[in-house]
């Protein structure tokens, strides 16, 4: 039986995380053709492919942004309306509420985006409950029926072993790019001004390409705290983590539904600190612990522990190679509903 052509944007040319990659490996290993002539010209090869059965397409939030972004948006929302016109099949992968940057500027074009993948989609996922709800209030009831909760897939089947007890560095962990959305610098302003912290040792561990917000950091940096302020592979990032007693996420609300990198990090066994909303609340009792302000973070009883059983049945039934068949499950129960 012939299965779907699927494009799905972005594609892997220029990839730089491990979601994309693995959403793409997903359905080539499930026996579907993927396809990306002239990948190079990223959403601009779309109309070279409109001989796909299924659009994938994937953070349309950050369009304005890029060069030539205007004219990227005003193709992609030509290019959904005639989608539509030749019965194509959309999906929209929904990944946050607005664009992380909030350049005033982009702001219009990234609500004319987002709107026209909502009118124009056959389907929205969502990797978090709060995405339904934020979907729901923003682009109305009516089109509520197309949203769907699929959880964002683990990226290992295994878990790591973790270090013992006394081979820990660091108390916690900041890790990943370091983008202004994720409120390194709001948190260190907190913790430079808290007796709690002083004595804990924080390692910031990702690359910044913000040569000010470097700077600011930078200036944040007490005797207690190491900046690492490089990329860094797979095995260097895992040490460093397995080093660290906590994994701590400091990212603003504005912006986020839902976290790749919670999902990463839930395989290493370790408590995970996240703000309250999206994805971190679905695993609050298994591997997080939310605060709404930062100084909840002390009032937790350490040392924090996870729920190890909750955290194996989510990555035993969230698999990236389980994703397709429920990605179309989706899409054939709302196309026949």
């Amino acid at each position: 039986m012939r299965k779907d052509t699927v494009y799905i944007y972005p594609d892997t040319l220029r990839a730089t995380n491990e979601y994309v990659t693995s959403f793409h490996q997903s359905f080539w290993d499930n026996g579907y053709k993927v396809n990306s002539r002239l990948k190079f010209l990223r959403i601009f090869n779309l109309l070279l492919n409109l001989d796909s059965d299924i659009f994938i397409i994937q953070w349309v939030d950050t369009f304005p942004q890029l060069k030539l972004g205007k004219l990227r948006c005003i193709y992609l929302i030509f290019c959904v309306q005639l989608l539509k016109l030749l019965n194509k099949k959309i999906v929209w992968v929904l990944h946050n509420k607005t664009a992380h940057d909030k350049n005033p500027k982009n702001i219009p074009w990234v609500n004319k985006n987002m709107k026209a993948m909502a009118q124009y989609s056959d389907l929205v996922i969502v990797h978090s409950q709060d995405g339904i709800l934020f979907f729901k209030n923003k682009f109305g009831e009516k089109l509520s029926n197309k949203v769907v909760y699929i959880p964002h897939p683990a990226y290992k089947k295994t878990f790591f072993d973790n270090a013992e007890r006394d081979s820990i560095k660091w108390d916690y962990i900041i890790w990943g790019t370091v983008n202004r959305y994720k409120n390194i610098d709001a948190f260190l302003d907190y913790a430079n001004s808290s007796h709690f912290f002083q004595d804990k040792k924080i390692l910031i561990v990702g690359k910044s390409n913000d040569d000010s917000y470097t700077k600011l950091i930078q200036s944040k940096i007490k005797k207690n705290v190491l900046f690492v302020n490089s990329f860094i592979d797979d095995t260097t990032l895992q040490n460093y983590i397995l080093q660290s007693e906590n994994i701590l996420f400091t990212y603003s609300t504005d912006s986020v539904l839902s976290s790749g990198a919670l999902i990463y990090s839930l395989n290493f066994g370790k408590p995970i600190i996240g703000p309250t909303v999206g994805n971190f609340k679905e695993f609050e009792g298994g591997a997080t612990f939310l605060y709404h302000q930062f100084s909840d973070i002390e009032s937790f009883k350490y040392p924090l522990q996870i729920n190890e059983s909750k955290v194996t049945e989510f990555v035993k039934n969230n698999q990236w190679s389980d994703f397709p068949s429920k990605v179309f499950t989706a899409l054939n129960h709302i196309s026949n509903g």
